[in-house]
């Protein structure tokens, strides 16, 4: 069943494409490509082409492929030995189709898309399987928010629905919608006997994510008066990576090297009285592109930016477009520090505590795209800062669907394994 429902997929492609083909074949297009993308050797920079006739010529090529028999399966240690492409797709399948010296956003003046499609990463697969590739990593293609958006169409890690695909990497001019897009890179990537590996982001959502809007009690909130903290500024009435003296950093790092876990140092009082009680669901409200909440008491809170976790003298500031999720609700533990996003003091972590509704929401996560989409394993963004028993849970409903199911896990620490 799901063998027949991703075919179709490329099959939508290549009649949509034909379709396109058919309807343009007498207009000039200015629609240019890397060379790299047709022949071994480049032959030169760029080639002209009809786009259209192009991408139909290279999904029909992919469909003549042969897929390669099954490997037996490894329990997912085949990544052991994997040669692997990664892409950013929005940028590694970019390019200035029509030459002007930009990447045009949205579209060209030809109504295409410049910035990445999975429709252009297709077309790459033939060539980065030429590099002896068997295996494509994937930075995150999910949709993305827009409050506090770094650059013209914002990070990929500020994750505005999980359960969804960033709609500017499908091509608007086939009339397809960006699952069935992604659907076919992957059948077309496992005909060409690649395997690919989508790299998700647990941990952290947009600051308007859609979960902020439906569960309010899956995020933290501060005052919205709080102002924002400036880089290299000790300013402890603003937000920011909390303020520990000498001393108290010495003692933190101690009980962490220690494992001493049940009485990590809390923030000062000044930094967690920032925080206060999520509003309810009908209490918040979308302003100016950043979600407002009101509380019983008429006090507005607003998302607080994340910051990095790790050391807890880390400097940098806030990150504007992402928020930390709630994966415990200790009403004790409320707010964003070392000991609740990452080293997670053993009195917040109690089975009692743990914000089940949630964690259910992201353990289907991982199910859903091996579903939908054929998969074959994740990368998890910062994966040695999920609590253990969380990240076990996600590992083991994947294994249940495929138990050659690959998971990779960024990790700071470096051990012999």
């Amino acid at each position: 069943m799901r063998t027949t429902r991703s075919k179709r997929a490329l099959d939508l492609l290549q009649e949509a494409l034909r379709r396109r083909a058919r309807e343009t074949r007498r207009r000039k297009f200015h629609y240019r490509i890397p060379a790299l993308w047709i022949s071994p050797s480049g032959g030169g920079k760029t080639a002209k082409v009809q786009p259209f006739a192009y991408y139909l010529d290279v999904v029909n090529r992919i469909k003549r492929s042969v897929p390669p028999r099954k490997a037996r399966p490894s329990g997912g240690e085949w990544t052991r030995n994997a040669v692997i492409y990664n892409m950013f797709i929005r940028t590694t399948a970019a390019f200035d189709h029509d030459g002007n010296g930009c990447l045009d956003l949205p579209l060209n003046s030809e109504g295409l898309r410049e910035t990445g499609t999975f429709l252009k990463a297709i077309a790459m697969l033939p060539y980065v399987k030429r590099l002896g590739v068997d295996t494509v990593h994937l930075l995150p293609i999910t949709a993305i928010g827009h409050d506090g958006n770094k650059g013209t169409l914002g990070s990929p890690y500020a994750i505005r629905n999980p359960y969804e695909l960033d709609e500017n990497l499908s091509e608007p001019a086939l009339g397809l919608d960006v699952k069935t897009e992604f659907k076919a890179f992957v059948e077309a990537a496992h005909r060409l006997g690649l395997r690919v590996v989508v790299e998700f982001v647990f941990r952290t959502a947009a600051k308007d994510s859609d979960w902020v809007k439906e569960h309010p009690e899956w995020m933290y909130w501060i005052l919205e008066e709080v102002q924002t903290r400036h880089p290299q500024e000790l300013d402890e009435g603003k937000y920011g990576s909390p303020i520990f003296s000498r001393e108290e950093l010495e003692r933190i790092h101690h009980d962490v090297n220690a494992r001493k876990m049940d009485a990590l140092l809390p923030p000062h009082e000044r930094y967690r009285a920032f925080f206060t009680v999520p509003p309810s669901a009908d209490a918040v409200r979308a302003e100016e592109g950043a979600y407002i909440g009101t509380l019983t008491d008429g006090r507005r809170v607003k998302m607080p930016g994340a910051f990095a976790d790790w050391p807890p003298d880390d400097n940098q500031p806030p990150w504007g477009d992402v928020t930390y999720l709630r994966f415990y609700t200790h009403p004790d533990f409320n707010y964003i520090a070392y000991n609740t996003i990452r080293m997670y003091d053993t009195r917040l972590t109690a089975e009692r505590y743990i914000n089940r509704p949630l964690w259910d929401r992201i353990v289907g996560i991982i199910p859903y795209y091996q579903r939908e989409f054929r998969i074959d394993g994740v990368m998890i963004d910062m994966g040695h800062a999920l609590p253990m028993a969380l990240k076990a849970e996600i590992v083991e409903k994947a294994r249940v669907i495929n138990s050659d199911f690959a998971f990779w896990d960024e990790n700071f620490s470096v051990a012999q394994q």
